[in-house]
């Protein structure tokens, strides 16, 4: 951007000799004395800008030349644009990253964007863009500036954002003072992630034996009832006993998680709540349609919760078949447990590893492999998508490919996070575009 660094007004006279020079800017008084002919203004500001006059003078008692024609003086902001990166400047493979161009009060609305990356310019002219599942490749340094359509002017380039991906985060433990004790001691297992140390919650969970319904004995983690911890991630046992003996396991989850299931975080909730039910609301007509599935026959809001998950995979459905063991596409989401089944047994048994819920008679649990985070109760089954949703954000999980079209769509079109067209499959562009057709848009 070009900006008026010094403004110099001349009055052309054919001898200066004698002469003093008095400047004028309109609304202001007095008037500012030079012995030349040249006016300068150094280090200009904004406030510069303006109407300036000039007139001479001359001798004891002045005789004063009539002031000249104004002339303007215009003095532009030196807008310069910062690069805002969310989540954060140093994040993991498999994150999705947001990069913004701000102009600080330079308006948002009638700018033009153009984007590099190490210099070398990038495909995007949007105020805003997003890389999904980003690799270590992606990392380097940030750069923009806009354009005005309203003057056409060009703002500075902006100081670069600095993305640093960064191989899955690994947790590490650790124990102090030693890890041989004798009854009474007290002992501190510490929790530290590596290349990072902010923005992380902790939980601690230790090996519990139990019988599976062959008889055999296994073990399974289970997870520590007052162990949630904040930044440190420490976890202190005092005094120890023989009952304390086994094996500790921590586990680390980026504050995203809080942020998103936080009861504090009503705005946004609510938010996406609202979008939330608005998709439900338009899912059963649109099951309906493409038949897979039936008018609803029941007020009871848990069935008709099973029964909208149960059918969202058909009615958004991937090109890749479930693995045979699992039968079907919903079973990648929710089992609904048999009065006498097992819900550790079946997850020993469940082939897939992802994030799915676990309905029984009263209650909900999230579980993500063999490992059960998280429980709700049974009367916010209707919210169980979002639920699952939250872990896949959260501990930024890959989407099973047999239900990879349904959890993109309910990314783009509840949590309103958008999926760069490289990243779309064929599947979900055709599901997408059935969908957004189907409700009108």
């Amino acid at each position: 951007m070009e900006v008026i660094t010094d403004a110099e007004l001349e009055e052309e006279t054919k001898s200066t000799a004698g002469w003093k020079f008095y400047w004028r800017k309109y609304k202001q008084w007095p008037e500012t004395e030079t012995e030349t002919h040249s006016y300068t203004i150094t280090s200009v500001n904004v406030s510069d800008g303006g109407h300036y006059r000039c007139r001479a003078g001359r001798g004891n008692q002045v005789y004063y030349t009539h002031y000249s024609d104004a002339l303007w003086v215009n003095v532009t902001e030196n807008l310069k644009p910062v690069v805002i990166i969310r989540p954060d400047s140093h994040v993991f493979r498999g994150e999705t990253v947001t990069f913004r161009c701000k102009i600080q009060g330079g308006g948002d609305t009638e700018w033009q964007f153009s984007w590099y990356k190490n210099n070398n310019p990038l495909y995007h002219n949007t105020q805003e863009f997003s890389h999904n599942s980003v690799i270590h490749e992606d990392s380097g340094n940030y750069t923009c500036r806009g354009l005005r359509s309203s003057d056409t002017q060009i703002s500075e380039i902006s100081d670069a954002g600095i993305l640093t991906v960064s191989e899955t985060a690994e947790a590490v433990v650790s124990v102090s003072p030693q890890s041989w004790l004798t009854e009474g001691d007290s002992v501190t297992l510490n929790c530290e992630i590596k290349s990072s140390s902010t923005g992380w919650t902790f939980s601690w969970y230790t090996d519990v034996l139990y019988r599976d319904s062959q008889g055999s004995y296994r073990y399974r983690p289970e997870l520590l009832s007052d162990s949630s911890r904040g930044s440190g991630g420490s976890y202190t046992l005092s005094p120890v006993t023989l009952n304390h003996t086994g094996v500790y396991m921590c586990r680390a989850v980026l504050g995203e998680l809080c942020r998103i299931v936080s009861k504090d975080n009503t705005a946004y909730i609510k938010e996406v709540k609202e979008r939330w039910d608005t998709f439900q609301s338009q899912a059963i007509f649109y099951g309906i349609m493409k038949k897979v599935m039936k008018p609803p026959m029941t007020l009871n809001t848990e069935e008709r919760a099973i029964n909208m998950l149960k059918s969202l995979p058909a009615m958004f459905p991937s090109a890749v078949a479930p693995p045979k063991k699992l039968e079907r596409e919903s079973e990648a989401l929710l089992h609904v447990l048999m009065p006498s089944e097992d819900p550790n047994t079946y997850l020993q048994r469940r082939p897939l590893s992802c994030p799915v819920l676990i309905v029984d008679k009263e209650n909900c649990m999230v579980a993500i492999g063999t490992t059960p985070v998280a429980t709700f109760p049974k009367n916010h089954l209707h919210e169980g998508a979002l639920y699952l949703m939250v872990y896949y954000y959260a501990l930024h999980l890959t989407y099973p490919k047999c239900i990879a079209t349904l959890l993109s769509v309910l990314q783009t079109e509840v949590l309103q996070d958008e999926i760069h067209e490289r990243d779309t499959t064929s599947s979900y562009r055709k599901a997408i575009t059935e969908w957004k057709k189907f409700i009108g848009e």
